[in-house]
């Protein structure tokens, strides 16, 4: 018997994650969002960026392959968060690091920050950021260490005879010195033509991340807006140079990872809140914390080690931040309860005077 109706369509795996999935979706806009910036990373770097960024993608995608078939798991690879991991642990790399620098940080943060807690899909802890803080521990001569950019040319790689070092602006800030805020060190800000991670320098490629992101994701950008405002108002109250609070705000928001971790790593959908008074609180307390690790700590870099320490109190922020809105609630709703008294007792007042 031939039946009349219409046949359903029929879809693989890899369609169904595509049209449902919102894990592959987001893991899809933070590639597209590091896209540009792995773009003018080459273009700063030459051919080391690409070799980096090929090398922590890779390495990403075959550890996520291997230990599903090890633990016998359906292939999770197609939802691109490996990969995605992968990119953002690369573009805060040197490209002049060794190529196993981005492969080690990759693995352990899918092998150790990601599968052991059954998958990106319940992991409280952001991978990327796991294994950017493991590099930074095991191998900080390597990540910390920038060469002068050349254009389009490929410098030296770190630990070779002929390798040059740069100045970058958290190094700077370690020791007080700071840049003088002229049209040609403004161009390098805005640019990226400063040594440092080879994916974070360029603050018009940043913003046109965030312009994505507030498009794309508009709730996503409270975390991040709370986590950039913390910062600044840190670096304008304790600035580290002695030029003045301007040139203080400039270098922290410009230096290191800071604004990139701000718009692809704190907001990780997994680990953070996602109502608006606890997810502006976690973003907040990340970014004061961020600075902290930057003022007081052995590293340069804090903001990684700021998401990852928010990561493990995210439910505590959740639930003062519950409390919080509670106690407001009551309060509004005895301040309305006193002014329906205050009408009601105005009313009876001027209605017994009528009477009278």
């Amino acid at each position: 018997m031939v039946s009349l109706l219409p046949k359903k369509k029929r879809y693989d795996n890899d369609d169904l994650i595509r049209k449902t999935d919102p894990l592959y979706k987001y893991s899809l806009d933070m590639i597209i969002m590091m896209a540009p910036l792995l773009m003018v990373g080459c273009y700063l770097n030459g051919i080391n960026a690409l070799k980096v960024a090929l090398s922590g993608v890779i390495s990403a995608v075959l550890t996520e392959y291997i230990a599903c078939r090890i633990m016998k798991r359906d292939n999770t690879t197609g939802d691109l968060s490996a990969a995605a991991t992968g990119l953002a642990i690369s573009l805060m790399l040197p490209a002049v690091c060794p190529l196993y620098i981005p492969a080690v940080g990759s693995i352990f943060a899918i092998a150790v920050a990601k599968v052991p807690f059954g998958g990106a899909r319940k992991t409280p802890f952001v991978p990327a950021a796991a294994g950017f803080a493991f590099l930074c521990v095991c191998f900080p001569e390597a990540v910390f260490t920038y060469a002068p950019i050349t254009v389009g040319s490929a410098s030296p790689v770190f630990g070779s005879p002929d390798f040059v070092a740069g100045t970058s602006f958290s190094e700077m800030l370690s020791y007080g010195k700071s840049i003088d805020l002229n049209p040609l060190e403004i161009y390098s800000v805005l640019s990226g033509v400063n040594p440092g991670p080879m994916g974070t320098t360029c603050m018009i490629a940043l913003a046109g991340s965030a312009i994505y992101l507030l498009a794309k994701r508009p709730k996503k950008m409270l975390i991040s807006f709370s986590f950039i405002s913390a910062c600044a108002l840190m670096a304008v109250l304790f600035p580290r140079v002695n030029s003045g609070t301007l040139t203080s705000l400039v270098m922290e928001l410009s230096s290191g990872t800071l604004i990139f971790v701000a718009l692809l790593l704190v907001h990780n959908p997994v680990s953070a809140p996602r109502k608006p008074l606890p997810s502006a609180l976690y973003g907040f307390c990340a970014g004061v914390i961020c600075m902290l690790i930057r003022y007081f700590g052995k590293y340069s870099e804090g903001a990684c080690f700021s998401v990852l320490l928010m990561n493990a109190v995210a439910p505590v922020v959740s639930d003062y931040a519950a409390l919080i809105k509670k106690q407001l609630d009551a309060k509004k709703a005895i301040r309305s309860a006193l002014e329906k008294d205050k009408e009601q007792a105005k009313l009876e007042s001027e209605g017994g005077s009528e009477n009278g």
